[in-house]
């Protein structure tokens, strides 16, 4: 991955408890170009119930972006300095290039989320609402959005962040 130094990175990821209950949880990381002049921002959110790793990772893509939305509402100004929005994650098959490409969901949308085979496409909740939010954020900062893969070994903050989510669940019940 090449650095942009004016795009706003937000590493995402997902972590399951591979429990009965298939729980896990989300973390995220806001990273702001030096342009910006806004600290990082992370969470980490532990509710998710009846899940599966993609579904986590894509929730976390998801959660990151509508952070981005909300702080959109505070900092309009200080955010439009980006050029780029790219959202990492360790979850290959989620970069642009396949199960998020934007020109494959509007196929799928119109295909009534059915592959060209007819078989119903996975988590195409998610993956509406992904596009969906991509869009708002496309519309509001005037810059690209992309999804990109990152090695393990560099996600290591949205990683830990994930974990503790799972762990929030786990000591809540």
């Amino acid at each position: 991955m090449v650095y942009n130094p004016y795009a706003i990175y937000v590493q995402c990821d997902g972590a399951m408890n591979y429990d009965s209950d298939s729980s896990g949880g989300v973390g995220y990381v806001i990273m702001f170009p030096e342009v910006i002049e806004i600290e990082p921002i992370s969470a980490s959110i532990g509710k998710y119930v009846g899940a599966n790793i993609e579904r986590l990772e894509l929730e976390a893509i998801i959660q990151g972006m509508e952070e981005l939305l909300r702080l959109f509402k505070t900092h309009s100004k200080q955010l439009r300095k980006a050029n780029q929005i790219i959202l990492c994650t360790d979850r290959f098959a989620l970069n642009d290039q396949d199960r998020t490409n934007p020109y494959r969901i509007k196929e799928w949308r119109k295909n009534n989320w059915h592959n060209h085979e007819g078989k119903p496409i996975k988590n195409s909740d998610l993956l509406d609402k992904l596009d969906k939010t991509r869009k708002k954020l496309v519309d509001n900062l005037h810059c690209r959005v992309n999804i990109e893969y990152e090695r393990r070994k560099k996600h290591k903050p949205a990683d830990k962040l994930a974990k503790a989510g799972k762990s929030q669940l786990t000591s809540k019940e």
